[in-house]
């Protein structure tokens, strides 16, 4: 037996506007058989059309009035025929003409799926199966596969991509030339690119369940070449994360209870209040319970008083406070800073073109790039630090460093008191110093020092837990 569902409103800008529409979906044996799209109108217009056209007006059980704008029927061969009705404008027609995972059509179609799968024993892939169009931004897989979506994102639905013009090629450079066939330990530098979305994700059903917010991580390609330098005297790391001091007073305390137990709240402030106002001293500790009753009902008179007129009417008149009940609490982690200085003076014509390389290595990596139609900008390459032994080992006693942002570069030419240069021809200085600023992307968190809880295992590992290596980022 053929039956009805209705979906719910499906808001969607049609050429310019904010259009409402909604689908009636006829089904039978479990398979749609034809859907109706309606596009809101006022009551007015409905009067109107009501007298002409009686079939292609509907008042809804929402109290809102609808006229319908196209009807796709399916025979029994699966084959999908549309007609426009009489009152489906050019702007619909090519709206509803579109394709895509955003379309009004997308969006159309996945609302009627979820109606017919909250309304019949059939879940929702069953039902999104026969539209193959739907790709709607706002269902994930995992609020398909429910049928019951209020509020979600995937942005992995998202056709969004910076690709930008950037230059992916650079050759492997060295400061001093010889560092790379010496056995002296150095610091590489190395970049890549965010060159795919990030997936962030979040939804929540109407049965009250959710998938709490979802952060993927960025999705980056390697780009080519590299600066190795000597490490410098004086490195150092600064692990932080965020403190602050916090109040609690009894206001506040009031504050919490109402929003935690709304129920009873409004009624238990209500008397409270009017107790604190009307009744004596005597049966105000007798509802208290305490024999500082008085005081505690003129702070809250007081209390309450000087929320209106600022101040602080307590210590003014009566050299106290409310006890503020101060706490230092955890307020968040805080993002690693590190900063580098190197000093270059070149000793021959190749190790001055291997500086200037260096400097532009950095330059042009920290620049930001503009895409493909000038449209965006997009952000700079990052970088990744490696601290490593003369025989290209990770160095076991110094700390590693996540994918970072270089924020500033500071060049300075020359010693910072004299201009000197070589007689060469490029008239090369005689000394070039470069600042480095880079802030870590990610939050260091306890899981990044491995998963290991037993000691060091010998001075190899010094200060690194034991652990798998693919678990462990150092100390």
């Amino acid at each position: 037996m053929a039956e009805e569902v209705t979906s719910g409103p499906v808001p969607f800008p049609v050429d310019g506007t904010n259009r409402i529409y909604r689908t009636i979906t006829t089904h039978e044996n479990d398979d749609v058989k034809k859907t109706v799209y309606q596009q809101e109108i006022d009551k007015s217009v409905y009067d109107e059309r009501k007298l002409t056209t009686p079939t292609l007006v509907a008042e809804g059980d929402d109290g809102l009035y609808y006229t319908i704008v196209r009807t796709d029927t399916k025979d029994d061969s699966g084959n999908i025929s549309g007609t426009d009705s009489i009152y489906a404008d050019l702007a619909f027609q090519k709206a509803y003409a579109k394709n895509g995972g955003t379309s009004l059509k997308a969006n159309l179609n996945a609302e009627s799926a979820l109606a017919l799968a909250k309304n019949t024993d059939k879940d929702i892939n069953h039902w999104k199966a026969q539209y193959p169009t739907i790709n709607n931004v706002l269902l994930t897989p995992a609020v398909i596969e429910t049928g019951l979506a209020e509020l979600a994102f995937n942005t992995d639905d998202i056709p969004l991509s910076f690709t930008g013009r950037r230059r992916t090629e650079y050759e492997n450079l060295y400061y001093p030339e010889d560092i790379v066939s010496s056995e002296q330990d150095r610091i590489r530098f190395s970049m890549r690119y965010i060159s795919g979305n990030r997936n962030i994700s979040f939804f929540q059903r109407a049965d009250g369940s959710f998938n709490p917010l979802s952060v993927g991580n960025r999705t980056t390609t390697g780009i080519q070449g590299s600066v190795t330098l000597p490490i410098t005297g004086g490195i150092q790391d600064k692990n932080s994360v965020k403190y602050d001091a916090d109040t609690l007073n009894v206001f506040g305390a009031a504050g919490a209870a109402a929003i935690l137990n709304p129920g009873g709240a409004a009624a238990a402030a209500g008397q409270f209040l009017r107790d604190a106002i009307t009744k004596s001293p005597d049966e105000l500790q007798q509802i208290l319970g305490s024999e500082d009753a008085q005081n505690i009902v003129a702070g809250l008179r007081l209390g309450l008083a000087q929320e209106f007129s600022g101040g602080n009417l307590l210590s003014r008149v009566g050299g106290g406070v409310l006890n503020p009940n101060m706490e230092l609490l955890f307020q968040g982690p805080l993002l690693r800073t590190f900063r580098f200085s190197f000093t270059m003076s070149a000793r021959s014509r190749t190790e001055a073109t291997q500086i200037k390389k260096i400097i532009r290595f950095f330059k042009q990596g920290m620049s930001v790039k503009k895409s493909n139609n000038n449209i965006f900008v997009v952000s700079p390459n990052i970088f990744n630090i490696q601290y490593k032994t003369g025989d290209g080992r990770d160095h076991p006693s110094i700390g590693r460093i996540k994918n970072c942002a270089l924020t500033d570069l500071n060049t300075t030419y020359g010693n910072g008191n004299t201009y000197m240069t070589y007689d060469d021809r490029d008239r090369t200085m005689t000394q070039y110093k470069i600042d480095l600023d880079f802030q870590e992307l990610d939050p260091i968190t306890e899981d990044d020092y491995g998963i290991g809880s037993g000691p060091v295992s010998n001075a190899g590992d010094f200060f690194v837990t034991s652990g798998p290596p693919e678990d462990q980022i150092g100390f």
